[in-house]
């Protein structure tokens, strides 16, 4: 009976993290075909687009991270029947895209115009800020997009969330491959926030086909005071915790171009690999949030517990495999997108630095979703703010320029803060599982 279920769950999760695995592949997809259709121009735009398109997420992961808030509370209001509370939860989501957007715009498009006080060529920061200014319309359609994306994830349909990225992408590509001529770096962020305006339209018309109770409209499209401070409460440090990771990231790119021109073209060559990677656990954190909500919401101890640990041992098992190929044909990885001796030297080593964090971070994006999908949001952002900054970055610098390591030792400071922030994470979840976990949606004034 115990393998049957377990059989059963393992089942669930493979077939929701599939699909989303895949749709972070697609937004992957979005940045690099930018990217690629840049280079057919000056070496400006590329630089430009490439600046602009790091910025932009870097800012965006705060709006999308908070947004991320709609998959444990659908989750576990669907988990206990409860549809009209798991609208209440999108229609408060979008309110808050909204409010956040305003500030996010701003606080992107005046970084963009102070570029060239970091000592960015006028030209090349001229360009980038005509990239976020199209970029920019995209922002609140991509926060509502991944509010969506959560509940329809949680309501069982992810397989439409990754069609509506590929219509994003198919859009993109040709729509930047038109404009790029007339209107250069403007006309790709433009082109993006058409795709992204595309995958939005989707999701929305898939959104109004999911039942509800009729008449309920009153009850779920009005502004809620209790749920929306919820969503604050619990998505921010969601956001703040993607922005930990990422600005670990971006921090080590800068780092790394202090130290040669090699070091950071084989950085970013190597982290294009690891970022498609990390989609897939990405994807799986997503699956095991959904999953452990929908338990908690039932009242589901045991099976909570089952399908945490479930996925946190799936992420480390399936992230051997990409772990296992950048440890043995590292070489023949790189020259994919490069043929440059020195960069690909350099970028292989680390890649074998990176097949060690593989592993780790299949379990760290697993850990962060099973633990959102219980609400349990500050924990992780914790863990990857002393993972990364107070551990990782500080080992990272002494490696680097304190004991010789060259720019390998940035990559191994970033793995020791991965997998301290692992382990913190599936810790975490194994003791709190223990006991029933109580449904977030248990505090709101409809609970």
């Amino acid at each position: 009976m115990q393998a049957n279920r377990i059989r059963d769950e393992l089942r669930e999760l493979l077939s929701l993290m599939l699909p989303l695995a895949l749709v972070q592949v697609g937004y992957t997809a979005l940045g690099f075909v930018d990217t690629a259709i840049a280079g057919l121009d000056r070496g400006v735009t590329i630089a430009s687009v490439g600046l602009g398109g790091g910025l932009f997420y870097s800012v965006a992961v705060l709006g999308t991270g908070t947004a991320l808030v709609v998959d444990p509370l659908v989750s576990q209001a669907l988990g206990a029947g409860d549809r009209v509370h798991a609208r209440r939860v999108l229609w408060n989501g979008i309110y808050l895209a909204a409010l956040i957007t305003v500030p996010l715009t701003m606080i992107m498009l005046v970084t963009a115009l102070s570029l060239t006080s970091f000592g960015v060529e006028a030209e090349v920061a001229e360009g980038t800020f005509a990239y976020l200014l199209g970029r920019a319309l995209s922002l609140f359609p991509l926060i509502c997009a991944v509010t969506m994306r959560g509940y329809l994830q949680a309501a069982g349909h992810p397989r439409v969330i990754l069609w509506a990225v590929l219509v994003a992408n198919l859009l993109n590509g040709p729509l930047s491959y038109l404009f790029l001529p007339r209107y250069g770096a403007l006309g790709i962020g433009v082109a993006a926030a058409l795709g992204t305006l595309g995958q939005l339209a989707i999701l929305a018309w898939v959104v109004s086909r999911v039942p509800v109770p009729e008449g309920t409209e009153e009850r779920y499209r009005h502004f809620d005071r209790v749920v929306f401070a919820q969503q604050v409460r619990v998505g921010v440090p969601i956001g703040l915790q993607m922005f930990a990771e990422v600005g670990a990231f971006v921090l080590v790119g800068v780092l790394m171009a202090r130290v040669s021109a090699v070091a950071i073209a084989s950085h970013q060559v190597a982290l294009m690999f690891a970022s498609i990677t990390f989609s897939v656990c990405v994807g799986m954190g997503s699956a095991t949030s959904v999953q452990v909500g929908r338990a908690i919401g039932a009242g589901d101890t045991a099976k909570t517990r089952r399908v945490g640990l479930l996925g946190l041992v799936l992420g480390g098992v399936i992230m051997l495999i990409p772990s296992v190929v950048m440890t043995v044909i590292p070489d023949i990885v790189v020259q994919v997108m490069t043929r440059d001796p020195a960069i690909v030297h350099q970028a292989a080593v680390f890649l074998r630095i990176a097949a060690v964090f593989q592993i780790v971070d299949g379990v760290q994006a697993v850990g962060a979703g099973a633990l959102r999908g219980a609400g349990m949001t500050r924990v992780s952002f914790i863990a990857n703010l002393v993972g990364h900054w107070l551990i990782g970055i500080p080992l990272a610098l002494l490696l680097t320029f304190g004991f010789d390591f060259g720019p390998s030792g940035l990559w191994w400071g970033l793995t020791v803060g991965l997998a301290v922030v692992a382990a913190w994470l599936a810790i975490t979840f194994w003791h709190a599982s223990k006991k029933p976990i109580v449904a977030l949606r248990r505090d709101t004034a409809h609970g």
